[in-house]
């Protein structure tokens, strides 16, 4: 009566029939063969039984070790470089930034009648997010050095030959002694009135040239050319070529620049230490002021920059013995609207701690600063940063270790283009450019500069896991086998008999839990 039922019962039908099943498996699939075991099993004395149980207490010991080696191994597994050249057939050239070792032309301070002191305000407030402005808005001078400066022309000479910058309080001191006809409140106004001191487009591109095969275009230089705001450097003027590609070695783009050195301001404080010009490399799409690719070009020679391009990918790897960490090309930044760099990502973290603590950002072009960072907060004046920098940013104590904090989050960029370049300088032939002469241009002034790549190609550099999943899985199987004599048909074997004894054991339950309910 209770065989009926249960075979009445359709789940344990089909068990019954898998346990008559696996008592019909031959007896060959149920056993495992290991030289080691089958050896102790045939041994017929101690001493004998002994000696094999010895050597599989051993290869098991050896297996773990083999194992947890390949694992590890495997997680500490070594990044392999390779670099191939890649050749093509057009290739486009980067974005050119020219910028001047003067933000200030005298041509303006002369037509506005402007004296120095407010263009230094000026100045200082557009580029307040430079690297060297940045560090001293955040680890500000004591209040001693600022006394010593204020009363002391040699020290503020020294101040300004170090690469540093006279105090805020101390410019806003000297502001408040002149006339000034630019309200420094209005941000929008004195971004306007900078962006006018800088020397004119016009003034500057004689003639822009580009050859993408063998024969010279002759270029409108306006069409090309956009102003940027760059805090480094100030107003700067970005050539950008759009779809035109190089197709020769050699041949590209060729610009007659005057360098108007007869226009750099004649006071000393505003001054440059250098003449010539600064050409910054971006990548098409990708501008960024605080990545330094940049060639210093001197006036009154010809300057020929060749490119030899390479593309560089890196494994974020940010454990092990072998850590090299790097964060995505397209990491979001906070407050920058521009490409991820470890520059940009450093100077994007020094102006997180400043919005946080003065409630402003330092200015920047609008066009690089994030819209939602733009929606809710304004470019800091002279006076904020006067008053944030001197007070709040100097009392902070959290101010300090957020600052290293961003020299530890800002690793480089895992992909990215860099442009190595080499640059070679001659003198200029004065026939060759008689017709510029003629339009009041000095020949010390003349800047004849040629932009190419060097050839067409370009190294490309990437990386690789040396162990991958399957170098893994192929391992575990030689080093098993090899410490107990089985091959990938033993491993298979031993896997069906696993499933055959779990199934096996869920029967035996089962039955054991029939025979608990009916009795």
């Amino acid at each position: 009566m209770e065989l009926t039922t249960i075979r009445n019962l359709p789940i344990q039908s089909s068990v019954l029939k898998m346990l008559k099943l696996s008592r019909k498996i031959d007896k060959s699939v149920k056993t495992i063969h290991f030289d080691g075991l089958d050896n102790y099993e045939s041994a017929n004395h101690r001493s004998a039984k002994i000696f094999w149980l010895m050597i599989i207490v051993f290869t098991t010991l050896c297996i773990i070790y083999e194992v947890y080696k390949l694992f590890h191994n495997f997680r500490e597994s070594p990044i392999a470089t390779h670099m191939s050249i890649q050749e093509t057939r057009q290739m486009s050239l980067p974005n050119i930034e020219i910028c001047f070792p003067v933000a200030i032309s005298q041509k303006f301070l002369d037509s506005r009648r402007m004296n120095w002191i407010e263009a230094m305000a000026i100045m200082r407030t557009m580029m307040a997010a430079s690297s060297i402005e940045i560090r001293q808005i955040l680890l500000p001078l004591t209040q001693d050095q600022i006394e010593e400066s204020r009363y002391s022309k040699e020290l503020t000479e020294d101040i300004f030959s170090e690469g540093l910058r006279l105090p805020f309080s101390q410019v806003i001191t000297l502001l408040n002694t002149t006339e000034v006809n630019v309200n420094m409140k209005n941000m929008t106004e004195v971004y306007e009135e900078f962006m006018q001191m800088g020397f004119d487009a016009k003034d500057v591109f004689l003639e822009c040239m580009f050859s993408g095969s063998s024969e010279f275009e002759l270029l409108n230089c306006d069409e090309l050319i956009h102003e940027v705001l760059n805090p480094n450097f100030g107003k700067c003027f970005v050539v950008s070529l759009g779809d035109r590609q190089q197709e020769l070695a050699g041949m590209g783009l060729t610009l007659f620049i005057n360098a108007q050195t007869i226009n750099y301001p004649t006071n000393r404080l505003l001054m440059p230490k250098v003449t010539g010009i600064i050409a910054n490399l971006h990548q098409q799409g990708a501008y960024n002021p605080y990545d330094f690719n940049h060639v210093n070009v001197p006036p009154g020679f010809s300057t020929q920059i060749f490119l030899h391009p390479e593309y560089h990918e890196y494994i974020d790897d940010r454990s092990g013995q072998r850590r090299q960490p790097c964060n995505s090309q397209h990491s979001q930044l906070v407050v920058l609207n521009m490409t991820y760099t470890s520059g940009a990502c450093f100077i994007d973290c020094c102006q997180q701690i400043v919005l946080s603590v003065c409630g402003c950002f330092l200015a920047l072009d609008l066009r690089f600063v994030n819209s939602r960072v733009l929606a809710k907060h304004s470019m800091c004046s002279l006076l904020d940063i006067e008053q944030c920098s001197g007070t709040k940013l100097q009392n902070d104590d959290t101010v300090m270790k957020r600052l290293a904090a961003c020299f530890v989050e800002c690793y480089s960029a895992c992909s990215f283009w860099k442009n190595n370049v080499r640059v070679d300088t001659v003198n200029i032939h004065k026939p060759h450019v008689s017709h510029f002469l003629k339009r009041n241009v000095s020949i010390d002034d003349l800047i004849h500069l040629d932009i190419s790549y060097a050839d067409m190609r370009y190294l490309f550099i990437s990386q690789e896991w040396t162990t991958d999943v399957h170098g893994l899985i192929s391992d575990l199987g030689g080093q098993i086998g090899l410490w107990n004599g089985a091959c990938m048909v033993g491993i298979i074997h031993i896997l069906i008999v696993i499933c055959i004894a779990l199934s096996n054991y869920s029967v035996r339950m089962f039955r054991a839990l029939e025979r608990r309910f009916t009795s």
